[in-house]
């Protein structure tokens, strides 16, 4: 059965079936090791999307590895990711799933 359109990401989910205007739908048809770039004007709506992926690809026995900054509240990630169906305790045990966190590089510009 297939998950029911999602109504925090807008119009998007109310497309006449056609994959190339709902993003999960689109991400639901991506096959094995396929990779995406998303970029999204709302936070919510690309997380759902960007959760989605990341379901598909830990249910299909693929790794995943959530890269983060180190600033960044890994507990409050992995409740957003549960909220969005993803059992993440079960595939961190399974170490199908591991978060990593990197440190800001900062960059200055010059008049060069």
């Amino acid at each position: 059965m297939r998950d029911q359109p999602d109504s925090r990401i807008g119009n998007l989910s109310d497309a006449e079936n056609n994959i190339h205007h709902d993003p999960l739908k689109f991400v639901d048809t991506l096959s094995h090791q396929q990779h995406i770039v998303l970029f999204y004007e709302e936070l919510e709506g690309g997380r759902i999307v960007e959760y989605r992926y990341l379901k598909n690809a830990l249910l299909k026995g693929q790794d995943g590895i959530y890269i983060t900054p180190d600033d960044m509240d890994i507990s409050s990630i992995e409740n957003e990711m549960t909220n969005n169906g993803i059992d993440v305790e079960s595939f961190i045990k399974k170490v199908f799933c591991i978060f990593v966190k990197f440190r800001h590089l900062e960059t200055t510009k010059t008049g060069k």
